[in-house]
Parts: structure tokens; C-alpha cells; sequence
């Protein structure tokens, strides 16, 4: 039976109460603005009621998913100049939904592969027989003010449905 773990009733931090969730569980953040990068490793479901932030500026990136079955939804995730993304999904991951989320303000080109943009959302790490990273969805998400890339699936990923997500006001390089 999966339990629901109330941030900030029960756990102070976002990220306090997705370690001690258990997988399968759900961490319910109510509003409020959570200065903090989370790290999602176990198969839960971060749901945000209205008006949750979570606030990722200064920080490299909002949220890094590296598990199966994650489910993030309605959350706004904030950056600024020093975030490179709002959102990755990287190695390990599948059956992912990040769905009807805000994400905005990320503005740092990434350090890590010399690219020149950052992203809203970032889907990577797969591998050549489709291990790795797979089966992806990313819906109702609105997207804006980021640097070049609102949503950036590199190769080697399989089985992505993008689908009904606002992406507008992308910055360029001058």
C-alpha cells in the first residue's frame, strides 16, 4: 500500500521526504517555495499542489530523475542564470511522466558537453539497444524563458511521447 508523505507537514524539505519514501509512494508538496535541487533514485510520485515552486536558482539543475516509474506533476520549477535545467531524466530511467508542470528561467549553457543552451527539460543517457533510457512521457509541461532548448531528447533514448506542452519565449545567443 503506498503511502503519501506531506511536504512540509512531515518532512521540511522536498527532498527529506523523497528519501524516506519508499518506492511507490507519492510526495505531496503543498505551496510554497522550496529553495532546493532534488535527486528522484527510487520509483515514486512527486505531485505539487497549485502554487508549489521549487526554486532552483543558483543551482545547477531542479530536478534529476535516475529510476523507473517516476511520475512529477504540477510542479513550478524555477532557475535563473545558473541553472542549466529545469528537468533530467537521465541514466536508468523509465516510465517516466513529468506532466502539466511550469518550468522557466534557466539560463546557464551546459558546462558538462560545451553545449551552448540549457533546457527546460533534458532526456539522456540511453543505450544502443534501447536500455538505459525508455519509454518517456512528457505532457501538458509549459515551457519558457529558457536558454535555446525547451525540451532536448539526445540520441540513444527510445519510446518518448512528447505531447500538448507550451513552449515559447526561448532566449538565443546573441
Amino acid at each position: 500500500c503506498a503511502d503519501t508523505l506531506l511536504v512540509p507537514l512531515e518532512y521540511s524539505t522536498i527532498q527529506e521526504g523523497i528519501d524516506t519514501a519508499a518506492d511507490g509512494d507519492i510526495v505531496l508538496v503543498s505551496a510554497g517555495t522550496y529553495p532546493e535541487a532534488i535527486s528522484i533514485d527510487k520509483s515514486i510520485s512527486l505531485m505539487c499542489d497549485p502554487g508549489a515552486i521549487i526554486n532552483a536558482s543558483g543551482l545547477s539543475s531542479g530536478i534529476g530523475i535516475n529510476a523507473a516509474n517516476v511520475t512529477v506533476d504540477g510542479c513550478e520549477i524555477v532557475g535563473n542564470d545558473q541553472t542549466t535545467s529545469g528537468v533530467t531524466i537521465g541514466p536508468g530511467s523509465s516510465y517516466v511522466t513529468i506532466s502539466n508542470n511550469t518550468i522557466h528561467g534557466m539560463q546557464l549553457p551546459n558546462p558538462s558537453n560545451m553545449s551552448p543552451g540549457s533546457y527546460g527539460i533534458l532526456v539522456w543517457g540511453g543505450q544502443t539497444n534501447c536500455s538505459g533510457v525508455s519509454d518517456i512521457i512528457l505532457e501538458g509541461n509549459e515551457i519558457y524563458d529558457i536558454l535555446l532548448f525547451g525540451i532536448d531528447i539526445t540520441e540513444l533514448v527510445c519510446d518518448v511521447t512528447i505531447s500538448n506542452n507550451n513552449i515559447y519565449d526561448l532566449e538565443h545567443l546573441v
